[in-house]
């Protein structure tokens, strides 16, 4: 069984083989649908240790890539009977009504997302292929016969499955997560919106200050404590603003939300400045990583190569062995059945000399 979607992960989860038209990009793409069939650029590969990066129940990142098998620790089958999930499911199953005979609605199969904690940040073909695996299993091992009119009224479960990721995908939660795979496995799939910034004014701020800001509950505590550190006495003046005095015949002054001073002589620019400021040094240090980790691997990428180049040609030998010992036992019969003709025509010219 082998998996043919689009896979987007990070930089700094391929090695040092990564062509630079990723590098460009950001990201890099596993099983890249808009690369011609002709192209010379490779394949990102993942780093060892990204290959066992848990997806669902004992399915791998490896699997899904293509880029490890079960001999390597990625099977391609659930194991269901060592897992929690099958309880899980059926827990779920059971609050909705959900069986063979009744597949569920978009919603309920969001909150399932949830609860299993299906990764959506590698994109929508992985999360549709675990809830595929999750349908094969209702549709196997959870049967209510009394529920079959109700699911006459509702879309397939596959029709299902397509129409909840497409859903997600038009809020945007497949969008964006890349630089964030490695923070966090599990964004919030009920919202795209990013995290709350201490800003006064329900306001949009700048793109450069909140670029950086991602859904993920490990970088929401990770970011709002880098802002509570930059200035933590600037939050409570929310809403609170007084009128300019101005003197007489002068022209009073027109002040922004985002110039107004936060009461301890801060103003927010200098406030989002200081943010971005903490955000701009922690990508230098992951770039810094990148880089160190995409050297240390080089060679252990081009070893894997050859092994797989020397499995492919014992493969082939073992073919070509297989082909003559069949045309040796087609030459052996054939000998047997010559020996016995030879031995019938001595006989008959024995005959015929008499």
């Amino acid at each position: 069984m082998s998996f043919d979607g689009k896979i987007v992960v990070p930089l700094s989860w391929c090695d040092s083989s990564l062509d630079p038209y990723y590098r460009k990009m950001g990201f890099a793409i596993i099983n890249d649908p808009a690369l011609p069939e002709d192209t010379e650029i490779p394949e990102p590969q993942l780093l060892p240790s990204k290959l066992y990066f848990p997806i669902l129940a004992n399915l791998n990142l490896g699997f899904f890539a293509g880029q490890a098998t079960a001999k390597d620790g990625c099977p391609s089958v659930i194991s269901w009977k060592n897992s929690p999930i099958p309880d899980q499911i059926r827990t779920w199953a059971k609050k909705y009504g959900v069986a063979k005979e009744c597949p569920p609605l978009p919603s309920q199969l969001r909150e399932l997302m949830v609860e299993l904690n299906i990764p959506v940040s590698f994109g929508r073909a992985i999360a549709c292929e675990c809830l595929r695996r999750v349908m094969r299993f209702v549709d196997t091992h959870i049967s209510i016969p009394k529920y079959k009119s109700v699911g006459e009224t509702r879309p397939s479960s596959y029709k299902t499955i397509h129409l909840t990721i497409a859903s997600l995908a038009r809020e945007g939660v497949f969008d964006n997560n890349v630089e964030d795979v490695g923070l966090f496995k599990f964004p919030q799939i009920h919202s795209a919106k990013i995290i709350n910034t201490p800003i006064i004014e329900k306001k949009k701020s700048s793109p450069s200050a909140t670029q950086n800001y991602r859904s993920s509950y490990a970088d929401e505590e990770n970011e709002e404590e880098s802002v509570k550190r930059v200035d933590v006495q600037n939050v409570h003046t929310d809403a609170i603003y007084t009128k300019p005095v101005t003197k007489k015949n002068s022209i009073p002054t027109t002040s922004t939300s985002t110039d107004t001073d936060t009461g301890n002589g801060v103003s927010r620019a200098e406030m989002n400045s200081s943010i971005q400021s903490i955000l701009d040094k922690y990508n230098e240090k992951v770039a810094q990583l990148l880089e160190c980790s995409a050297m240390h691997q080089k060679y252990l990428h081009q070893s894997a190569i050859a092994i797989n180049g020397h499995d492919d040609k014992l493969k082939d030998h073992e073919d070509k062995i297989n082909e003559h010992e069949d045309r040796l036992d087609a030459v052996e019969k054939g000998g047997i059945e010559c020996i016995k003709m030879t031995a019938q025509l001595h006989q008959t010219v024995k005959e015929l000399k008499v």
